[in-house]
């Protein structure tokens, strides 16, 4: 009974339409993701500048990092936001309940 009031309710439509039209709007997944690799690319070349005599494995390594960055914010700048729809729309419903 209290998930049949709640999937009727406009709480559920909040949540199951709203936020993640809000979400999808504002790219807050991929903007956190390209905040993480900003810092994971920050400590990477902190670590490698430190080293003194430096590898060629490890600079494979930061020449990765640096690649999959490149091709992470491609991506990012490619991609665009998806539409959100509702799949019980408010037509089904009378015009009076449309308007309020």
């Amino acid at each position: 009974m209290i998930i049949k009031k709640l999937i009727e309710s406009d709480l559920w439509y909040l949540i199951k339409t709203e936020i993640p039209q809000v979400m999808s709007n504002w790219r807050i997944v991929p903007r956190g993701l390209m905040v993480a690799y900003g810092i994971a690319f920050y400590q990477t070349a902190t670590w490698f500048m430190n080293l003194d005599a430096p590898n060629n494995a490890q600079a494979a390594f930061v020449s990765v990092i640096v690649g999959a960055g490149a091709a992470w914010f491609g991506i990012y700048v490619n991609g665009k936001p998806s539409k959100i729809t509702d799949s019980h729309e408010k037509k089904d419903k009378p015009i009076s309940d449309q308007i309020g």
